[in-house]
């Protein structure tokens, strides 16, 4: 059925006046004739376009066709360049913008995808296809307030379009509004019941509100129509992770794997589940393949906390900051690479990346008792170490904070309020032996007779408290 053929003289009447319509050549006719193999349709095109005597106002849609052809082979190169030279010959083609955005999107070139589309709309405003394609390039380029603008209009123009109810639930579900991607893909499904990639999609909003077993249920839906789905195979093993069933959870996603080799999605889920189930080469093996695949930060991610894991942290540091490199603006990965210079025992270098950590995510108040004990440790630039700590207590009043607190004014020769300190620490810790140690030393610097008792208290609890203190410039004597 020749339904190119019929498009191709609809838009020449458009162009043309009755008397100036050209004429559909045979050639031309085979250009458009979809029922014709590609190889003939392509040849045929090629031939109209070689030849040089179609009319002119036909060219461009000459070319279309052809390109057309091209990108439903999976040659996004040659249709790229098909639409293009259509562009360049008739810019007020907006069929021509709309494919040279699909060419340029397949090729993952999605600035010029979203300049192509917006073109495109721009001389065609009412298609709603076209502002969900649109609204596909904005979520690829993670501006997913935009997208949701194209996926608004898209709805409006066909509120029974599947597609932008389910691509505008994603961009929900990026900003965490999980009740509107979940009514999105509601609506989806009640438009089109057996489609397995609203289903996976609907998992994963379930899983992001915790709702494991109904994840489960859309993600078993989905393979049920779709077996081979790598995103509801991947969606499953998340769920049966998240549900403790790491055996299961591991099965899932070897089968992604086995579909999909490369699956990134699949080999950090792996990853992420070997290391809960304490299986760190397996783990490792998962991470490395990540990052030999993709630099990905996820895999340096993982693989920095095997390493540390492993005590191995000159290798966890180099990860972590490799992460850091890849991705700057993020505070966990600092913080991360805190904790890896404090277990080894260098607690100088942990300061400066528990203030910037603390600096791009500054309500993380674990993080600040963290960086109060690391100054504490550390002993230098007192001042700034109690105002850092002081914050930490008011946002995390713990036994932590007090000790970490206690330690500062004890460096300060503040003898009664390190005291003080210790004394709150062990009413929320009675046995903590590094709070009975300080308060002994706190106590004996006041003078006080039963100091011995506290020393002698925190001994019995722990025989390596004494080193400790030691190690910070402490001793039984010292006043």
């Amino acid at each position: 059925m020749r339904v190119w053929v019929r498009a191709i003289a609809a838009v020449a009447a458009l162009t043309t006046s009755a008397a100036a319509q050209p004429v559909l050549t045979e050639a031309i006719v085979d250009c458009a004739d979809r029922a014709a193999t590609p190889a003939d349709r392509i040849a045929a095109c090629s031939a109209v376009i070689d030849g040089g005597a179609v009319q002119e106002e036909l060219l461009p849609l000459v070319y279309v066709y052809r390109g057309v052809t091209y990108l439903n082979q999976g040659d996004h190169a040659r249709a790229r360049a098909d639409f293009a030279e259509a562009v360049r010959i008739d810019p007020s083609n907006a069929l021509a913008h709309f494919y040279l955005g699909n060419a340029a999107y397949d090729l993952r070139d999605y600035q010029a995808a979203l300049a192509a589309y917006s073109e495109a709309i721009g001389l065609s405003p009412e298609n709603a296809g076209w502002y969900n394609n649109r609204g596909n390039t904005h979520s690829r380029l993670r501006d997913n307030r935009a997208a949701i603008a194209d996926f608004d209009r898209s709805i409006e123009l066909d509120p029974n379009y599947p597609e932008a109810y389910n691509n505008r639930a994603i961009a929900y579900s990026r900003l965490d509004q999980d009740q509107l991607a979940l009514a999105d893909l509601n609506r989806a499904l009640e438009l089109e019941p057996d489609w397995p990639e609203a289903l996976s999609n609907r998992g994963h909003v379930y899983l992001n509100m915790d709702d494991e077993k109904l994840a489960l249920a859309d993600f078993q839906a989905s393979l049920a129509f779709n077996p081979r789905s790598v995103p509801a195979l991947v969606g499953s093993g998340r769920a049966q992770s998240r549900g403790g069933d790491l055996r299961q959870a591991i099965a899932s996603f070897n089968a992604a794997l086995a579909i999909d080799p490369n699956s990134e999605d699949a080999l950090i889920n792996r990853g992420n589940t070997h290391y809960a189930g304490r299986d760190p080469d397996l783990a490792l093996a998962d991470f490395n393949r990540l990052i030999e695949l993709y630099r990905s930060p996820v895999g340096y991610l993982g693989r920095a906390f095997v390493h540390r894991e492993n005590h191995d942290y000159e290798a966890a540091a180099a990860d972590f900051s490799e992460v850091i490199r890849l991705r700057p603006g993020v505070a966990t990965p600092y913080y991360e690479r805190a904790e890896t210079y404090v277990e080894a025992g260098d607690v100088a270098r942990a300061i400066s990346d528990y203030d910037e950590a603390l600096r791009l995510s500054p309500a993380e108040t674990e993080w600040a008792v963290r960086r109060c004990r690391a100054y504490a440790e550390w002993g230098e630039q007192l001042e700034a170490a109690l105002a850092h700590c002081e914050a930490a207590h008011a946002a995390a009043p713990d036994a932590v904070t007090l000790t970490s607190r206690a330690l500062l004014r004890l460096r300060r020769g503040e003898f009664d309020a390190a005291e003080t300190d210790y004394t709150a620490a062990l009413d929320l810790a009675p046995k903590d032996p590094d709070a009975l140690y300080g308060r002994g030393l706190a106590r004996q610097g006041l003078g006080f007779q039963d100091a011995a008792e506290d020393l002698a208290a925190a001994v019995e609890q722990d025989e390596a408290v004494v080193a400790r203190y030691e190690v910070r410039g402490f001793s039984r004597g010292a006043q």
